[in-house]
């Protein structure tokens, strides 16, 4: 499924999925945009952050935290803060294309 407001679609969840910090030394968070802001068909944002370009962790919030967070950046350490729980759901393979 991909519409216009979300990525994945579940039972009872529609996730917009988006990505943070994907290169080394790169401080910036996510920019809340103002589709953001106006999403109403998603009903949560996974925030997927990356460590030298390889996936590592993932933060699951209710598209609440994210239609109404009061700055104009979301930062790892703000998601830090609220996502608690650790669910560790496997290893990731990282396939490279040779050049």
């Amino acid at each position: 499924v991909n519409q216009r407001d979300y990525d994945v679609e579940t039972n009872d969840k529609y996730i917009q999925v988006k990505s943070i910090a994907k290169a080394p030394n790169n401080t910036n968070g996510y920019i809340v945009t103002r589709k953001d802001r106006e999403n109403e068909l998603a009903t949560h944002y996974a925030f997927v952050f990356f460590d030298n370009y390889s996936p590592t962790e993932i933060c699951v919030v209710n598209a609440d935290y994210v239609r109404d967070y009061p700055r104009s950046q979301i930062k790892r350490d703000n998601l830090n803060q609220i996502c608690t729980n650790v669910n560790i759901i496997g290893t990731i393979t990282v396939r490279i294309q040779p050049v």
